[in-house]
């Protein structure tokens, strides 16, 4: 994940987030090629200043939001769909909190480990092992904040880590410290 560095003059930035799988079906990228970027619209669509000249004339900042998510729901509306062995694999990761093997994975759905990766990396901008341990360090961000709720000054790392699937505290920290670039003390806050 890299940071979104915002400069000082005063201008309007409207962002998407794009749930897992729905970047190419929008745009018909590869979603690798966008993964952690910041990109202009229009060097992703070809017609976006037909969908932009609303946008930049509205009156107020509220309207080019509005015009932002009528957009974007136009997008949708035409999208290609995402292959649903995508869909199953992305919901089964999430549902597993990221405790998943891949090549199990694969076998559920019934494709080979490379048409996986290759489907993951053209949807979802990553492989499915990438998707599920940044699904793993979420869930395990999800227990230490409830944690350190209950508990302001005792929060179990080694327990998290080991509930969360981690093999034990050392590979819970350098995971997180992989994804994030801080502890996990530092990221829960």
């Amino acid at each position: 994940m890299r940071p979104f560095v915002i400069d000082d003059r005063p201008r309007l930035c409207i962002g998407v987030r794009f749930a897992p799988g729905f970047v190419r079906a929008a745009f018909g990228l590869p979603a690798s090629e966008l993964l952690d970027q910041r990109v202009d619209y229009d060097l992703v669509y070809s017609h976006a200043d037909a969908d932009l000249d609303g946008i930049r004339a509205a009156a107020s900042d509220a309207e080019r939001v509005a015009g932002g998510f009528a957009l974007a729901r136009r997008r949708f509306r035409s999208a290609a769909r995402v292959p649903s062995g995508v869909r199953a694999a992305v919901a089964h990761i999430v549902a597993a909190q990221g405790n998943v093997r891949v090549g199990s994975l694969a076998e559920c759905i019934g494709v080979t480990r490379q048409h996986l990766a290759r489907q993951f990396a053209a949807h979802v901008g990553m492989t499915a092992k990438q998707f599920a341990r940044v699904k793993r360090a979420e869930a395990a961000r999800a227990r230490a904040v409830t944690a350190r709720a209950a508990h302001p000054r005792q929060v179990q790392w080694s327990s998290i880590a080991l509930q969360a699937g981690y093999y034990d505290q050392a590979h819970f920290i350098s995971d997180v410290k992989a994804l994030t670039g801080v502890t996990p003390t530092r990221w829960i806050g």
